[in-house]
């Protein structure tokens, strides 16, 4: 899901789990940086064009956000 905020001064679509991720503390919207392992031809790294939330692209979201997602998913079954 997409939702779409002011951020450094100009309006951004950031991809969240869900629209209430933008009251939460845990929300730091921003572009993921990948990093790919140094081998013989030395590391690289890449930004993502599309904005989305750096908590849980790094380390998922949190368990008591995570544990309302999945009950409302198995609700829907």
């Amino acid at each position: 899901m997409k939702i779409r905020i002011k951020y450094e001064n100009k309006y951004i679509n950031v991809d969240v789990n869900s629209i209430k991720c933008r009251k939460r503390e845990c929300f730091v919207p921003g572009r993921y940086t990948h990093h790919s392992a140094c081998g013989m031809s030395g590391c690289s790294h890449w930004t993502d064009k599309n904005y989305s939330c750096l908590t849980r692209d790094n380390h998922g979201c949190p368990d008591k956000y995570c544990i309302k997602l999945e009950e409302r998913n198995n609700e829907a079954l």
